[in-house]
Formats: C-alpha cells, sequence, structure tokens
C-alpha cells in the first residue's frame, strides 16, 4: 500500500526551486549569444537572399545546435546541483500522512520554536527560531525589550520553574548581549538534545557500506548505456560521416538541408543530437560529482522523527496551513503577540511571517 505523504513548503524548498527555473535562462542566453556569431549574421543574410522554407530550417537547425552546444554542459550542471538540493530537502520535509487533516488549530503546548523547525525539515533555523523564541518570552512576560534595545529579564523569569536549559541559557544570553545569533552552536545543541530526549526525534542508525554502494550503480549503468549506444551505432556513424564527406563546399543553408533530406540523413542528425547530449549530460556528472557528494553529506541529517514526533509535525503542517489560508499574520508586527499570543509565534517560526524575523535583527543590530 501506498504510504501518503506532505511536504513542508518552506522558504529554502522555494528557493531551489525557483534557481531551477532560472536556469532555462542559460539556454537563451546562448542563443542571443549564437545569433551574434558570425555564422548566425551569414545565416539572416542566406535569408534576406533566399526566404524559403529550407533557408529557415537550415537557421533553426544552426541556432539549435550552436546553443545547444554552448548551453548543455552548464544547464546540466546546474541542474544537477539544484536537484541534489531539492531532493535532499524535500526528504528532510517530507511526514508520513497518518490523520489526513489539512488543518489544525489548537494551540501546539509543549513545543518551542526551536523543535517546530526541526520536525518542519530536521534543522535549526538559527536566526528565525531565535527571534520566534524571543517573541514567545516577551509574550510569556519573561523577557522585555528596553530603551537601548537591550533585553531584561523580569521577576516572572525568576519565578517560572518549567523552562528548558536552552530556553534559559538563550535568555541568559541575551541579557548579557553576547548572544550568537548567526551560529550559536552550544544553543543548537541543547535544542536536538531535548528534542530527542522529548521524544519527538532519535539518531539515525549509522549507514551500511552496503548502502553507500548502491549511490555508485547510478552512474555506473549510466555509464554503460553510453558505451553500448557507441557500439551498437558505429557502423551508422560511419556511413553517416561517409556521406556528409560527399556533401558540397560552401553551399548556403538551404543547399545544407535540401542535401540531409535527400540522402534521408535527418535520422542519423537526431541520433547524434542525441548522442551528444547524452555525452556532456555524464560529462557535466563527473564535474559536479564532488559538490553533489558534498551537497548530499551536508543535507544527509544525523537524526529523524519518531513515530510522535511525525505526529506532532503533521499538526505543525495543518498549523502551517490554517495560518497560511485564515488569518493575515504574514502583516503582522511585534505588537500583535498580545492579540495573536501563540498563533503569531508560530507565524514566525513556519515562516508565514519574516518581517518580526528582519525587525528583531535590525534591533540586534543595532545594539551592537
Amino acid at each position: 500500500m501506498k504510504v501518503n505523504k506532505k511536504i513542508f513548503e518552506l522558504s529554502s524548498l522555494k528557493k531551489y526551486r525557483q534557481y531551477e527555473r532560472k536556469l532555462w535562462l542559460i539556454p537563451l542566453a546562448c542563443l542571443i549569444l549564437s545569433m551574434l556569431y558570425p555564422s548566425g549574421k551569414k545565416a539572416f543574410s542566406d535569408l534576406m537572399e533566399n526566404p524559403n522554407i529550407l533557408t529557415v530550417l537550415g537557421i533553426i537547425m544552426l541556432f539549435f545546435l550552436q546553443t545547444l552546444i554552448l548551453s548543455v554542459v552548464p544547464f546540466f550542471i546546474g541542474k544537477i546541483i539544484i536537484k541534489t538540493h531539492i531532493n535532499t530537502t524535500i526528504r528532510n520535509c517530507t511526514i508520513t500522512n497518518i490523520h489526513d487533516f489539512d488543518y489544525y488549530r489548537e494551540k501546539l503546548t509543549g513545543l518551542s520554536p526551536a523543535v517546530i523547525s526541526i520536525l518542519t525539515d530536521l534543522d535549526i533555523e538559527q536566526k528565525k527560531d531565535a527571534a520566534a523564541s524571543v517573541l514567545q518570552y516577551e509574550n510569556l512576560g519573561l523577557l522585555r525589550e528596553i530603551s537601548d534595545n537591550t533585553y531584561r529579564v523580569t521577576d516572572k523569569y525568576y519565578r517560572c520553574g518549567d523552562l528548558n536549559e536552552s530556553d534559559r541559557y538563550l535568555i541568559s544570553h541575551l541579557e548579557k548581549g553576547d548572544f550568537d545569533w548567526e551560529n550559536d552552536t552550544k544553543w543548537k545543541q541543547l535544542v536536538m538534545e531535548e528534542a530527542i530526549s522529548e521524544g519527538y526525534v532519535r539518531k539515525k542508525r549509522i549507514l551500511s557500506k552496503d548502502s553507500s554502494k548502491k549511490g555508485c550503480l547510478a552512474p555506473l549503468a549510466a555509464a554503460l548505456i553510453w558505451f553500448f549506444w557507441i557500439v551498437s551505432a558505429r557502423q551508422r556513424l560511419d556511413d553517416f560521416t561517409a556521406v556528409l564527406d560527399t556533401a558540397p563546399g560552401n553551399s548556403s543553408l538551404a543547399e545544407q538541408v535540401n542535401f540531409l533530406i535527400q540522402n534521408n540523413l535527418i535520422p542519423e542528425c537526431i541520433e547524434v543530437t542525441l548522442m551528444f547530449i547524452y555525452m556532456m549530460f555524464l560529462f557535466a556528472y563527473m564535474l559536479s560529482a564532488t559538490r553533489v557528494g558534498a551537497i548530499i553529506m551536508k543535507n544527509n541529517k544525523p537524526i529523524k522523527r519518531t513515530e510522535y514526533g511525525n505526529y506532532m509535525a503533521e499538526c505543525i503542517y495543518g498549523m502551517k496551513n490554517f495560518i497560511h489560508d485564515y488569518s493575515n499574520l504574514n502583516e503582522a508586527d511585534k505588537r500583535y503577540v498580545v492579540l495573536w499570543e501563540d498563533y503569531l509565534v508560530y507565524a514566525v517560526v513556519l515562516e508565514e511571517n519574516m518581517q518580526i524575523v528582519n525587525e528583531i535583527s535590525r534591533t540586534r543590530r543595532e545594539s551592537l
């Protein structure tokens, strides 16, 4: 039975999908460049002298081949690298759909902003998660921002006995003004340990060498396909080359296209083009292999959601949909925390409101 999945659409995933769409600017730029080449200018001159269908076909073939030669390697390298980012990000953002609800409106009691972030994509986005935590502390009356853009704890903080160690660490260093907003590894470590101890995630088992070898099978199979294709097409390519050698020199585009049609060489031209594309794909894959391996290693998280963690992640997924579809929290600023309470905190940590993150970050920069 096929397991139904849900995927968190986070900013990182959207960013890489935008990059993937922008890759098509590479062939477009190469097409414009090929038109500016002397061969491109000569092709348009031929069209002015012989405005017929064969000349038009010749121009299309010329620009297609030149664009292909110029763009195929950078396009495939970008495609492979970006697709690797997308696939690994999707894997981290994917949860199992158990209860199949689209919206969840109850408060996510017991989940800190950083743990919510971990359950969405198995990672901590420190700038956003710390900003959401600050908003939550202010809402709970544990922390307040004073006039000189610094923070002070309140009397309620000292009376609060159910804070996690990561909360006390963050509040303490916010008050001291020495919290590293970019990459505080100690805070991240504390949050991760709490997420594990509370049963939301668990550490993965170390993969065996056999499983790591499976990743080499795809490029090996692709190389073998290329080899057998070349062997099987060798005689056809020799015949194709022999016929091309008989073509008249200094012929116009229309004459070249007519020569290919009369000698039934169009299928061979298509096969040669496909072989070139396939070869360039293998070349691009080899060039990007090191980068792809680094991406996989970086994005391969050492943790995975438990069954309970997956259930809470599904609730978070429903909360994100609820905030997105039924509220205007994306436009709210910090003052609205009194009205919306934890829902504004959820909007920040679930990337439905980034202006509060920027506001808190700006306050932090001004205090330095």
